[in-house]
């Protein structure tokens, strides 16, 4: 399956016991991000079916905040990959035991809009066969 979402992606920041009555606003642009993401996944269903051994291909396209200079190359600034990962993992799987093998792409949007676009593929249990 294929979903692409507007706007920045956001990573999954460190949580705190805190977070739960005073919430800062990383884990409030978190939060809201996973769900924009849910629900341009399964819609207003809310369940979440990904469930078996997953293949999951992550590519982001991060704007310059400093539009005088087209960038070439990879992303090497915040957020981080794996955060990103993180983030799209938590909010997809309920059990993110099942991705076998992930990866995580960060480019420049350079005048596009910014988007992340995540791919999956859910394996055929040899149960099912």
């Amino acid at each position: 399956m294929r979903i692409m979402l507007p706007g920045p992606p956001v990573g999954k920041p460190t949580m705190t016991h805190g977070d739960r009555w005073k919430i800062r606003t990383c884990v409030a642009e978190y939060r809201l991000f996973c769900d924009r993401l849910r629900l341009k996944a399964y819609g207003k269903n809310r369940k979440q079916p990904l469930a078996g051994p997953t293949r999951l291909y992550v590519h982001c396209f991060i704007a310059d905040t400093n539009k005088q200079f087209k960038r070439s190359g990879p992303h090497t600034q915040k957020p981080d990959a794996s955060n990103i990962l993180k983030a799209v993992e938590d909010a997809l799987f309920l059990n993110d035991q099942v991705i076998y093998s992930a990866s995580c792409v960060k480019d420049w949007a350079n005048g596009s809009p910014e988007r992340i676009e995540i791919e999956w593929f859910i394996e055929e249990s040899e149960e099912a066969a």
